[in-house]
């Protein structure tokens, strides 16, 4: 895990769907684990790209303009 937490950007994000056969717990924990933040999108599962565009779309960009902003 330590591995993992090195190659990660440092305001990386997981992004998860609620309905996804992972619980969205064990998505918490692993962000925790990790030092990420971890959003949980309703209303979508393992594909919340496809499952819930419009919420995904607003999730990532949110997350991306954090990372502009704080330069990386």
């Amino acid at each position: 895990m330590d591995g993992l937490r090195e190659r990660l950007p440092p305001d990386a994000m997981i992004i998860g769907g609620a309905g996804d056969s992972r619980p969205a717990d064990a998505l918490r924990r692993l962000g925790a684990r990790l030092g990420c933040e971890v959003t949980v999108v309703p209303d979508a599962g393992h594909h919340p790209w496809l499952e819930a565009p419009q919420r995904f779309a607003a999730v990532f960009r949110a997350a991306v303009d954090r990372q502009a902003r704080r330069g990386g």
